[in-house]
């Protein structure tokens, strides 16, 4: 290929790239991606008194995900609620430790009360 050739090669390739991408933004959808697997949620249902309701169905729950709405496979109320149980490794220097700290806080002041 002449000196004089490879430019107007590189510039057509390179114009011709810049047009295609182009158009693949006009023309572009989004894909459908459907769950392969279930999801496990925990929610907490109250009534207007803050007392737990325990015997609800899946007719009347609506689980949504991208606006969309997703089956409900099994429901199964916890009268006593979920355990949990914290593990915290403090073998690293306080300073590394205090972030952690402010995180757990904030985590045990955001359940329900009664629950910790």
């Amino acid at each position: 290929m002449s000196r004089l050739l490879r430019p107007r090669v590189f510039r057509f390739g390179f114009s011709m790239m810049v047009a295609m991408t182009c158009l693949a933004g006009l023309f572009s959808v989004q894909p459908v991606v459907a769950q392969s697997e279930p999801l496990l949620l925990f929610i907490r249902v109250v009534d207007g008194e803050g007392v737990p309701v325990l015997d609800l169905s899946p007719a009347e729950v609506v689980v949504q995900q991208g606006g969309q709405p997703c089956e409900i496979i099994e429901m199964q109320g916890e009268p006593d609620g979920m355990k949990i149980a914290v593990l915290v490794d403090t073998n690293a220097p306080a300073q590394f430790l205090n972030p952690y700290r402010d995180g757990l806080v904030a985590f045990f002041d955001g359940l329900p009360d009664g629950h910790v």
